[in-house]
C-alpha cells in the first residue's frame, strides 16, 4: 500500500511538472504543439514539438534545448522550428514531417542576410509578428501608479 501510494505521487508530481502550449491547426488535418517541462531555476520551457494528423501523434521533435518558435511550412509537407540554449544560440531547422528527416539548418541568431533561405524568412517574420503582438498586449495593460 505505501509503494502505490508513494508510486500515485511521484506519478502526479511528474505530470504537474509538464505543460502543453494551444494546439496549432494545420494542412490537411495537421496540428502542432509543444510540451514544456519545468527547468530548474528558469521555469516552464518548452522541450519538445509535437505533431499529429487527425489527433493521432506522428512525430516527435526533442532535438535541441529548447523549441522557440516553429510553423508548418509547404502546405504541411515540412515544418521549420527555431531551437536553441537560453542565451547566445539559435538555430532553425527544417524537417520534413512524413519521415521527420532534417532537411536544412541555418544559424539564425544573428542577424539575416539577404541571401537567408525563404523558410528562414518565413521563421523571423513569425517571430517578428508574435514580438509585435505581445508588444501591443503589453502596451494596452493598465500602468501601475507610483506610491504616494
Amino acid at each position: 500500500m505505501r509503494f502505490l501510494l508513494t508510486a500515485t505521487i511521484l506519478s502526479t508530481t511528474t505530470l504537474l511538472a509538464q505543460t502543453q502550449s494551444p494546439h496549432r491547426r494545420g494542412p490537411h488535418g495537421l496540428e502542432g504543439w509543444t510540451r514544456s517541462e519545468d527547468v530548474e531555476g528558469q521555469g516552464m520551457l518548452p522541450v519538445e514539438l509535437i505533431l499529429a494528423r487527425n489527433g493521432r501523434m506522428i512525430r516527435r521533435i526533442n532535438d535541441g534545448p529548447f523549441i522557440w518558435r516553429w510553423l508548418f511550412l509547404h502546405n504541411g509537407k515540412q515544418i521549420g522550428y527555431e531551437t536553441g540554449p537560453l542565451h547566445f544560440s539559435m538555430t532553425c531547422v527544417l524537417v520534413e514531417v512524413a519521415s521527420g528527416r532534417q532537411l536544412a539548418t541555418y544559424d539564425c541568431f544573428s542577424e539575416l542576410p539577404q541571401n537567408a533561405p525563404r523558410w528562414v524568412e518565413l521563421m523571423e517574420a513569425k517571430g517578428q509578428e508574435s514580438f509585435a503582438k505581445r508588444s501591443r498586449t503589453l502596451s494596452s495593460l493598465p500602468r501601475a501608479r507610483p506610491p504616494r
